[in-house]
């Protein structure tokens, strides 16, 4: 029996039809069929539904705090990864409704294309390939495949972003194992990546990027800045060190 497609999940409210109907167009326009996956809208969640849904003590400690949105947009990706482990796929393609794609994007799922991602994934270490832009990158390590000059490398650069990734079986287990109740954003890839729930990956040129329309979500982050922790003297004296040796290990992607 021939390897099957990696699924292409989208997640998209129930309500908005017409992003729905653009992202189905578009992917078909490329030989997909889209897996459409009913998001959670946070904003309208009761809120003793809402609270029973974060550890509140553990996300003020990692990340700080958590807008409806982003409940509803981690969430959202979470019951994806269930739908992953339950239904067994060996690897599935993650997009939001609001990303443009790349003209051979049906070759990243294809097994019978060089550059089919099943060839760079791991089938038992969980990994995950983010498809939208990484700002640097490791000089060492990379997986070249396909006959377009595709680049997998190890991000250096911290990664965010649910817009658009591709992930294997081991980390989808690991995530929906370990992401509930919430303790954090669901696009905090590279905390998943300190906790050992996931290995990062970066394609470059990238597969998938942020239409207008991202600007205006509808899982979005209700336009609050990222948390960031203030940094030790420690931190900042590694950063130090980090920006004598970056250029000679890292490039920008």
């Amino acid at each position: 029996m021939s390897t099957p497609f990696i699924p292409c999940y989208v997640v998209n409210l129930a309500t908005d039809q017409t992003r729905r109907q653009i992202m189905e167009a578009s992917l078909q326009e490329k030989g997909i069929t889209p897996i459409f996956f009913d998001a959670v809208d946070g904003r309208i969640m009761p809120e003793d539904q809402l609270k029973q849904q974060v550890n509140w003590p553990r996300l003020k400690h990692e990340y700080g705090t958590l807008t409806k949105g982003e409940i509803g947009c981690a969430l959202s990706h979470l019951g994806i990864y269930r739908d992953i482990v339950q239904k067994g796929y060996r690897y599935a393609l993650i997009l939001e409704d609001d990303v443009c794609l790349a003209d051979d994007l049906q070759s990243l799922l294809d097994p019978d294309s060089p550059e089919y991602l099943g060839q760079i994934l791991s089938t038992n270490k969980p990994e995950m390939i983010q498809l939208t832009k990484v700002h640097r990158g490791f000089r060492f390590n990379k997986k070249s495949f396909g006959k377009r000059n595709r680049v997998a490398v190890r991000p250096y650069s911290d990664v965010w972003r649910t817009s658009g990734y591709a992930i294997n079986l081991a980390a989808a287990r690991n995530l929906a194992k370990n992401l509930h109740p919430l303790w954090t954003v669901g696009d905090h890839w590279s905390r998943f990546q300190e906790k050992g729930l996931v290995t990062l990956w970066a394609l470059t040129p990238v597969a998938v990027w942020e239409s207008e329309q991202a600007q205006a979500s509808n899982l979005g982050t209700d336009g609050k800045p990222r948390h960031k922790n203030k940094k030790t003297l420690e931190q900042r004296l590694r950063r130090i060190g980090h920006d004598i040796v970056r250029p000679l290990i890292t490039y920008k992607l």
